[in-house]
């Protein structure tokens, strides 16, 4: 039969010395104290068990809901680092531009070819101009969508303009790696201070672009051009590396025409429309009173303007306007739609020149695996030399 227990008022409880707690231990005997307050009692049984021992067991069982926690933590840890790697390609553009469009495509298939890894390229293009927007926006709007990001790819809008922020995030998330595309930052012109702290880049060599669009643009008008050409630059940005591609392109031209006259449209931001109707402004005023314009070439700042000064042109034909000469027109970027009028021989496209966006995509995919792989926040600069391409001239190269 099982003994009722003894009841120890609590005034009682100290007078239990070591040797008595000792012989409860030994013997197994139930011990209830009672604690007395007004009215209520509250009891707690031990049986046979200390409070040393009630100290010890409860601190063993924290210490094993720690180290279950700490486990699943690391095991959580590894299944993610097995798991998909998910690549966030961040745009200033919503889309419209065919640039960014055959960057991504670029992306995608680089991604599919990495051996031994599985990466997720997560496209975040936002829905106002990103003048108004940061990359700390950008990445917030992708932590609200709950997913984990393991790297970035982003084209700035103006990186010059937005140097310090692009240089804060790449320093205070060194976790998540940074590699910029088709950016140039003049490291000529930077200290090694400044050089340690710039996030990783791959772009496109802008002087040499330059020239090669110069190159092509000589050709083409050198037999008609006499000896003061008018040429017309549709400018694309404004931040200074933005400009060097514009800049190298008349320096080689006033070399080879000293007396040549340039007619600069204001940076409107690579839009195709906006270079339709700021083309058809700016030529329509060059006519004289038989409607005859005198205009040699045009050098658009990528594709997508050149396409809409191509456009401009046409709209001018129709309207009666005539040429002295045939306006020759050279893009910037190697999109297949201007490809489309070189190969098929269009009278106004003279040419572009491919900065190899394909090439920049892998690259750029090379380079984040690498960052992935190593988690170190690192500055690596790859510049892609880019290529003419020519009217009439199959797999023309140069550079």
């Amino acid at each position: 039969m099982t003994k009722a227990p003894k009841v120890y008022k609590t005034a009682n409880v100290r007078q239990i010395d070591e040797r008595n707690r000792l012989a409860f231990k030994r013997t197994g005997q139930s011990i209830v104290f009672v604690i007395t307050a007004g009215s209520a009692a509250v009891s707690l049984t031990t049986f046979g068990i200390t409070w040393t021992t009630i100290a010890v067991v409860s601190f063993s069982l924290v210490l094993l809901l720690s180290l279950l926690a700490n486990a699943m933590l690391i095991f959580d840890s590894r299944k993610r680092r097995k798991g998909p790697k998910h690549i966030a390609f961040l745009t200033p553009s919503s889309g419209g531009q065919t640039f960014y469009a055959t960057m991504l495509v670029g992306l995608a298939q680089n991604a599919s070819r990495a051996l031994g890894q599985n990466y997720i390229i997560v496209p975040s293009m936002p829905a106002e101009s990103f003048e108004t927007l940061s990359i700390w926006a950008l990445f917030a709007s992708l932590e609200d969508r709950q997913l984990d990001i393991d790297g970035i790819i982003f084209i700035p809008d103006q990186p010059d303009h937005h140097f310090e922020e692009l240089v804060g995030f790449h320093e205070e998330r060194g976790d998540v790696p940074l590699v910029l595309v088709d950016v140039y930052f003049d490291l000529d012109h930077c200290d090694e201070r400044t050089r340690a702290r710039l996030p990783s880049f791959v772009g496109g060599d802008e002087l040499t672009g330059g020239r090669l669009a110069a190159e092509i643009t000589i050709e083409s008008i050198e037999a008609t051009a006499g000896d003061e050409p008018t040429v017309l630059v549709v400018n694309g940005g404004i931040a200074p590396w933005e400009q060097q591609r514009a800049k190298a392109f008349r320096d080689s031209l006033r070399a080879r025409w000293p007396g040549v006259r340039f007619i600069e449209m204001p940076p409107i931001n690579y839009l195709r429309s906006v270079a339709y109707e700021t083309t058809l402004q700016l030529v329509r005023k060059l006519a004289d009173a038989n409607r005859e314009i005198s205009l040699d070439a045009i050098f658009a700042c990528n594709d997508d303007m050149a396409i809409g000064a191509r456009g401009a042109i046409s709209r001018l034909l129709r309207e009666g306007y005539t040429f002295r000469h045939r306006p020759q027109i050279t893009g910037y970027d190697g999109i297949p739609e201007i490809r489309e009028y070189i190969e098929e021989g269009d009278p106004y496209i003279a040419g572009t020149v491919d900065v190899r966006i394909e090439e920049q995509a892998r690259a750029a995919m090379l380079l984040m695996q690498k960052l992935v792989r190593l988690r170190q926040r690192r500055s690596e600069v790859q510049l892609i030399t880019p290529r003419a391409v020519r009217r009439g001239v199959a797999g023309s190269t140069g550079g």
